[in-house]
């Protein structure tokens, strides 16, 4: 087992000294254990290694790298990452020197100063295209050419080279003032039989290798034509795998960038089913909400969703008994045990499944998606 040199310093895969088969039994004991539920099951990563399709490292004081766990205001200087890619380490090392040769101040968050704030590289596994982002403080940068110059002599396929502004204090990278400076707008990613494309900001599940089994297993519990709701659905990307003839598929996603890129993938995929996004808050579109849908989707952000969602989905099931399976995907253990405590609490809902899909390999996190009987 490759173990990185950096594990015991940053806050990413601090298990890596871990057997894998290991970390899965110690996972779903955990599992067991925050459900109640005895009979879970864990799709593994198909790879433990070269998994993620983005990562996105710092510059904060002379380092360009990762936070140790639990201290934002410091960055580990990283030399490797291999649950990303192997050429990543060479690509930093390119980047420190870019910075060096230039003079180009690394940004300091205490004192909210410096040029270089992000480092964000996206990653195709299945169509070998990478897009390249770098945050900036403020508005000027001077060196783009020789920027552009630098990245497009990476080893791999770099399709887009963006260039972002995040004029706000904070560790958040999220900005929607950019430009591409060289390529494509968007990267392609493959799911499945599908081909999506994502934009710079927008939310990609970060393992390539379990994004088609988290959907798959959904798929395989929803049968023939059906109404379908998909509620926090992002660039639609489940929604657009499930669009088969004769379904109708309602998606509900907030951020303005996000149902930009859905309407783009809509319209690339062509689906046979009808597929429809609506931009609004999920509070919003199911407070007001009266039909019932077949099946609801519900993949709310790591931050998790109020109960007050659950208790309008409730409502509507007690007024029509409409729903036939709800699945939530949740990415937070803690935000899981929480909801399904208040599900226990409110309804007589029966829990069909609880499958922990390990898009987080080395780490303690899991993914769950929870089968739900209304």
């Amino acid at each position: 087992m490759k173990i990185c040199q950096h594990f015991n310093e940053c806050g990413g895969c601090s298990f890596q000294d871990i057997p894998y088969d290991i970390q899965i039994e110690n996972k779903k004991n955990l599992l067991v254990s925050i459900t109640g539920f005895d009979d879970v099951k864990i799709i593994e990563s198909p790879k433990i290694y070269g998994f993620r399709n983005k990562m996105e490292y710092s510059f904060e004081g002379e380092n360009l790298g990762l936070h140790p766990k639990g201290n934002f205001s410091k960055v580990v200087d990283v030399k490797e990452c291999p649950v990303f890619s192997n050429w990543v380490g060479s690509f930093l090392e390119d980047v420190r020197k870019f910075a060096g040769n230039y003079s180009i101040p690394y940004y300091t968050r205490r004192k909210n100063k410096g040029i270089l704030r992000y480092l964000i590289i996206r990653e195709s596994k299945f169509t070998g295209e990478i897009m390249v982002i770098l945050v900036i403080n403020g508005d000027t940068f001077n060196r783009e050419k020789e920027w552009v110059k630098m990245v497009k002599e990476t080893p791999g396929n770099v399709s887009s080279i963006v260039l972002a502004r995040r004029h706000l204090s904070g560790d958040s990278s999220v900005t929607n003032d950019y430009e591409i400076l060289e390529g494509k707008e968007f990267m392609e990613i493959k799911i499945g039989d599908i081909k999506i494309d994502i934009s710079p900001f927008s939310f990609c599940q970060p393992n390539s290798f379990q994004i088609e089994h988290m959907y798959k297993l959904i798929s395989s519990k929803i049968t023939g034509g059906c109404s379908i709701l998909d509620l926090y659905s992002g660039v639609g990307s489940i929604a657009l795998y499930l669009a088969d003839k004769d379904r109708d598929i309602t998606c509900v996603e907030n951020y303005p960038a996000s149902i930009q890129n859905a309407e783009h993938n809509l319209k690339k995929v062509n689906p046979s089913g009808t597929v429809k996004f609506i931009e609004s808050t999920v509070k919003n579109f199911i407070s007001s909400l009266k039909k019932p849908y077949d099946y609801i989707i519900l993949d709310p952000p790591r931050g998790g969703m109020s109960h007050k969602i659950w208790k309008h989905i409730i409502k509507i099931q007690n007024e029509t008994k409409g729903i036939k399976r709800i699945f939530y995907i949740c990415c937070s253990l803690k935000n899981l045990q929480n909801d399904l405590r208040y599900l226990k609490d409110n309804t007589n809902w029966d829990i069909i499944s609880i499958t922990g899909v390990d898009q987080f390999v080395h780490t303690p996190h899991l993914e769950t998606i929870v089968e739900i009987k209304p």
